[in-house]
């Protein structure tokens, strides 16, 4: 009887075990990773809302990137919206170009 249970208990748990990597797994959600050359082609087609998605998402892994925030906040100035937060992410970007990278002369406009 011991032997029995036993048996299918091991069953089960073979069965269990082979079906777990032949089901789909989508307990989270994926993520959209930014890439720079999508930001910068949704930036040159005028598609700023996408932009700003797209370098918002670049800032989270890259925080310190001055062409990032730089791109930002024109995206921000171009859409009229947050005059506020564009004028920090500017002010960031000039900051943080001397010790990193350079950025374009018109964000001192």
């Amino acid at each position: 009887m011991k032997i029995k249970i036993k048996y299918t208990l091991v069953r089960i748990l073979i069965m269990i075990l082979a079906q777990l990597p032949v089901s789909v797994m989508d307990s989270q959600e994926s993520q959209h990773k930014s890439s720079r050359q999508a930001a910068m082609d949704a930036f040159s087609k005028g598609d700023y809302e996408k932009a700003l998605s797209e370098f918002e998402i670049l800032l989270q892994v890259y925080s310190r990137d001055p062409l990032y925030k730089y791109y930002s906040g024109v995206c921000l100035v171009k859409m009229n919206r947050d005059h506020d937060r564009a004028s920090d992410f500017l002010r960031e970007a000039l900051n943080g170009s001397l010790d990193i990278k350079s950025i374009p002369d018109d964000a001192w406009f």
